[in-house]
C-alpha cells in the first residue's frame, strides 16, 4: 500500500504499517513518516508535527482567557484602590493628559457613544471633579476640564494603584516590566484601531 507524508512523498508500506500510520496522521493532522529497511526487516518512525496555525490558535485562546481574567481581577480589586470607578478614572485621566476637551472628543478617545460620555460627564460634574463650559469659538459645543478637586482625587487613586502594582510586581525585573508595558501599550492601540 502507498502512503504519502505531509510533503507528499509516497512510500510503499506493508498493510499493517499503513493502517497505523493512517491513524497517526488522522490524529495529528500533520506529520512525517520515515520508513527504513534493515537486515532484520522493515521499520517506520512517525513524527507528529503541529502546524503553525494550530499553535497560533491555541495561544490566542489562552490570550483571550487571560485578558478576560485580568479584567475580572482588576474590577474586583478596583474598590480597594480609591473612590473612582473604572469609567471615572479613565475619563479624568484623559482630561489630565489634555484639557479642556469637547465631550465628543472624550467619547472618541474612550470609544464611547456620545450619550454614554455625556452621562459620565454629568456624573463627574455633579461631584465637582470636572467643570463644563461653552466653547468660545462655538457656543453649541461644551468643553470640560478638570477641577482642583478632580485633580486631587485622581492623584490619590493613581498613587493607590501605583502602590498596588508595585507590590504585585515587586519580583519582576526591569526588562520584564518594560516588555509588559510595551505589549500592553501595543494591545491597547490595536484595540482602539480595531474595526474603526
Amino acid at each position: 500500500m502507498k502512503m504519502s507524508n505531509s510533503e507528499g512523498v509516497e512510500n510503499n508500506l506493508p498493510d499493517a504499517v499503513s493502517g497505523t500510520a493512517s491513524g497517526l496522521l488522522s490524529l495529528c493532522g500533520a506529520g512525517h513518516l520515515l520508513c527504513y529497511t534493515t537486515r532484520k526487516g522493515f521499520g517506520c518512525m512517525f513524527f507528529c508535527i503541529r502546524g503553525e496555525s494550530g499553535l497560533k490558535e491555541d495561544v490566542l485562546q489562552l490570550i483571550e482567557y487571560e485578558i478576560a481574567l485580568l479584567v475580572r481581577l482588576t474590577t474586583a480589586h478596583s474598590p480597594k484602590l480609591g473612590s473612582l470607578d473604572r469609567s471615572e478614572y479613565l475619563l479624568l485621566s484623559e482630561l489630565e493628559k489634555k484639557s479642556p476637551l469637547a465631550i465628543n472628543a472624550l467619547a472618541d478617545k474612550l470609544l464611547l457613544n456620545l450619550s454614554t460620555a455625556s452621562r459620565q460627564v454629568a456624573a463627574l460634574e455633579s461631584k465637582k471633579y470636572i467643570r463644563r463650559f461653552p466653547d468660545s469659538q462655538n457656543g453649541r459645543i461644551s468643553l470640560v476640564e478638570l477641577t482642583d478637586e478632580g485633580k486631587e482625587i485622581l492623584h490619590k487613586v493613581q498613587q493607590a494603584r501605583y502602590a498596588a502594582y508595585k507590590e504585585m510586581l515587586h519580583d519582576w525585573s526591569e526588562d520584564q516590566l518594560k516588555q509588559l508595558e510595551g505589549n500592553l501599550s501595543r494591545l491597547n492601540q490595536d484595540f482602539k484601531s480595531w474595526r474603526k
